[in-house]
């Protein structure tokens, strides 16, 4: 495989991306605020109006967090990005929410393949470029992963923070940020808050075991014994203040009073009843879409292979296997535990995330260690069959991924399961629009001194970033018209087809 191959693939998969991103983000200018949106931004969204002070806004995010923390829900953290929602500026707005988003999930995952792959090439571009693709278009719920702030934010903006993170770490070159990251992480959902200290944990007993166990293969590594004590110390330091994060989390006097609104496992049947969702997302998540990802990548892996070394030599490729399962399963346990079910799809969302990069870094690992084999077996392959052979394996890849897009893209009933398709058909035959101009037009009303006020139904529902379970009801006693008539100050909003 040349460079120029490398540096072709790249620009192209750099452009798939670019062009799947244009109508996830244009149709983000006709999404608008729902449900928790309202609820968690009202003192935040009365303070901009009346004041237009970042300090007021500032200090009614605090009074939030706070109150969340007493009577509701630990997260401290989430709780203080929920409330400065974009929407709070104006509605017309909501859509900066998805770009920033988008920017931090792409920042995340370029951070964490660079420094996994310990550089920046057309290599690293590739699979970036790859695994971005994949993930936003065939996430489970596309208007929770990136067009809610307040779901998206709670998952996919926490996700990409420990992708961050997890970049920095394998880096171990900066210290502060991480610490600031993992206690933020840790105020953030339980879900990403536990697996990130799992993995600090893992890799905390990892860092001793090549310190004092096997010191040999770690001063291969050309790194002084003084040098890697520090590191190690570090290490334990960002996992403590991560933990203070997600410890304060969980003993928020609020979550006492939530849990008593759902039934709960007892934890030795939660952590058992994980490892039985696992299998069963692992068996749904394991399709064609993914499949074509992992054979996209084996060619440019096994290029990048050659003289690399394994970036865990001391573990066997089946125990790390066991790992990476263990610690997509222990992402159900929190919600096992709390409601006796795997949470809604926004939950959903970030495990998907999870499993294709646990997918992609085995991938690595049995590449590089199966090169290795071949190499040290003298095992050599004949340059032209190789170009032969990988123009047709690619040819079939990309034959792949066409049926996979015609399939989703032809029938009407399937036109919803990849995101940009999704967007660039809601576009296409004006619904986002429409949506948004009659939600304009609530807003309008909305805003008048009427205490009680009239809405017009709104039949449009635009995918991806409409979803009726988030909508008014017309019901006063409903939670999502309680949460709009507090934020508009309404003591009631009736709803007429």
């Amino acid at each position: 495989m040349t460079n120029e191959f490398l540096n072709k693939s790249g620009k192209l998969l750099t452009i798939l991306l670019t062009l799947s991103l244009i109508p996830m983000l244009v149709i983000a200018i006709y999404a608008r605020p729902f449900v928790d949106d309202y609820g968690y931004s009202t003192r935040t969204h009365d303070a901009w109006q009346s004041t237009h002070s970042i300090i007021a806004v500032l200090g009614a995010m605090g009074k939030e967090v706070v109150d969340a923390y007493h009577t509701w829900q630990g997260s401290f953290s989430a709780i203080a990005i929920f409330s400065l929602q974009p929407g709070i500026i104006s509605e017309r707005v909501y859509g900066l929410s998805t770009i920033i988003l988008v920017a931090l999930f792409l920042l995340g995952n370029y951070l964490f393949i660079t420094a996994l792959f310990k550089e920046k090439s057309s290599l690293t571009t590739i699979v970036f470029a790859s695994i971005s693709i994949l993930l936003m278009q065939t996430l489970p719920h596309a208007i929770q992963g990136f067009y809610w702030w307040n779901g998206s934010s709670y998952y996919t903006l926490f996700y990409s923070l420990m992708l961050i993170q997890w970049g920095m770490l394998i880096r171990q070159k900066r210290f502060i940020l991480p610490c600031i990251l993992g206690f933020f992480i840790g105020g953030g959902n339980l879900v990403t808050g536990l697996l990130n200290l799992e993995i600090m944990a893992l890799a905390i007993i990892y860092s001793a075991l090549k310190i004092w166990v096997t010191p040999k293969k770690h001063n291969a590594e050309d790194i002084p014994a003084d040098a890697a004590i520090k590191r190690f110390i570090k290490l334990i330091i960002i996992t403590a203040v991560s933990a203070a994060g997600f410890i304060i989390n969980v003993l928020a006097p609020g979550n006492q009073v939530r849990a008593a609104e759902s039934v709960s496992r007892p934890a030795l049947e939660a952590i058992g009843v994980s490892f039985l969702d696992a299998f069963a997302y692992l068996n749904e998540w394991l399709n064609l879409p993914v499949v074509m990802f992992l054979l996209l990548l084996l060619p440019f892996l096994w290029h990048y292979a050659k003289d690399k070394k394994s970036l865990t030599p001391e573990i066997p490729v089946f125990i790390l296997f066991i790992i990476a399962f263990c610690l997509f399963a222990s992402t159900f346990t929190p919600t096992e535990y709390s409601m006796s079910e795997v949470g809604p799809r926004r939950i959903q969302n970030v495990r998907y995330y999870t499993f294709v990069v646990f997918l992609m870094f085995l991938e690595l690992e049995s590449v590089i260690r199966t090169r290795a084999l071949f190499e040290s077996k003298g095992i050599a392959t004949n340059p032209n069959l190789t170009k032969t052979y990988l123009t047709r394996y690619l040819l079939l890849v990309i034959a792949g991924l066409t049926i996979f897009l015609g399939v989703n893209t032809i029938p009407k009933e399937n036109r919803d399961n990849i995101t940009s398709i999704s967007a660039t058909r809601t576009l296409l035959i004006g619904e986002a629009k429409r949506y948004a101009v009659a939600r304009n037009e609530w807003t309008r009303i909305l805003l008048s001194d009427d205490k009680e006020v009239t809405l017009n139904v709104i039949n449009e529902q635009p995918k991806p970033i409409y979803y009726s379970e988030f909508d008014i009801t017309g019901d006063p006693d409903d939670y999502r018209d309680e949460s709009m008539c507090k934020y508009y100050h309404k003591t009631r909003i009736n709803l007429v087809e």
